[in-house]
């Protein structure tokens, strides 16, 4: 078993790859000022943005915790996409999210929309009171050059059950 650590920033990733290569989020060591790292620029000659909102009890199904992820552009893209995970803190200082653990928590959710302005998609897990976080890659083919734009975002909160 092979150890990387990335870090991008001041967050820490830490992977264990196995030996067929892929790679598990193992460990992510955050601050509470990275907690408002929500919006990161996509192409910005189309006015496209990316956004992570704040995980949050669902007002659909108040048994759940959710979380959105979403990319939108000015102009129509020849593809737009998002897909978001939503994570539950482990190991954390009460009643924030400073977690030393964070745990996939519930399905991924996937959007990918063709000739769009937008994708939005949502990951939810049973509510329980703890710290969350939503973490989003999205992406847009842009109609001028073929070429695949990629960000990355994501938030944090505690949610009360």
């Amino acid at each position: 078993m092979m150890m990387k650590i990335i870090v991008v920033g001041t967050l820490l990733v830490v992977f264990l790859a196995n030996s067929v290569g892929s790679a598990y989020p193992v460990n992510l060591v955050t601050t509470a000022q990275e907690q408002n790292a929500t919006f990161q620029a996509l192409p910005k000659f189309y006015g496209c943005e990316a956004r992570t909102h704040r995980p949050h009890k669902s007002s659909h199904v108040p048994t759940n915790v959710n979380v959105i992820g979403e990319s939108y552009c000015k102009k129509v893209m020849l593809e737009i996409g998002v897909e978001i995970i939503l994570y539950k803190g482990r190991w954390c200082i009460p009643r924030t999210v400073i977690c030393i653990f964070w745990d996939p928590y519930g399905p991924a959710g996937l959007d990918i929309q063709y000739n769009s302005k937008n994708a939005r998609a949502n990951s939810a897990g049973l509510c329980e009171t703890g710290a969350y976080m939503g973490v989003s890659v999205h992406w847009v083919l842009a109609p001028h050059d073929g070429q695949y734009y990629y960000a990355s975002t994501w938030n944090k909160a505690w949610v009360q059950c």
